[in-house]
């Protein structure tokens, strides 16, 4: 059993290892636009499927550039997937997250980092479970 699972181990990584860059960009671009398409379908919390929406055009784009472009060419390759990177970063991460700030939607974590700050702002604890009292 041990011996069949390193086998396809063994199968998959070197199957992904021959993989020429943009390739596997395309690939995990698509299964990134997969993931936040999945999460805006499927999540109750607001943050989440709002970012799932976001996310999912710019993951999916350059899912499709780096597919289109695999087989051009290019004198710098890097420099044409840290393109793609970049147009990631925004689109999912940046543009999403301003726009949430913006709307003053969060993620549940971020109301509790915030009561965090606040709290050690007032010479607290930041594990006091109270916001601030009248003093």
């Amino acid at each position: 059993m041990l011996t069949r699972v390193s086998i396809a181990r063994t199968r998959r990584v070197s199957w992904w290892g021959a993989l020429p860059g943009l390739s596997s960009d395309a690939f995990l671009y698509g299964l990134a636009a997969l993931f936040a398409l999945g999460l805006g379908m499927t999540s109750r919390e607001g943050a989440q499927w709002q970012w799932g929406y976001l996310a999912f055009g710019p993951y999916a784009l350059c899912a499709f550039f780096a597919f289109a472009l695999r087989r051009v060419r290019f004198r710098r390759l890097s420099m044409v997937r840290i393109a793609l990177l970049v147009l990631v970063l925004l689109g999912s991460v940046a543009i999403p997250l301003g726009l949430e700030a913006r709307w003053r939607v969060a993620q549940p974590e971020v109301r509790v980092i915030q009561r965090a700050g606040q709290n050690l702002s007032k010479d607290r604890t930041c594990t006091r479970l109270t916001t601030s009292t009248a003093s």
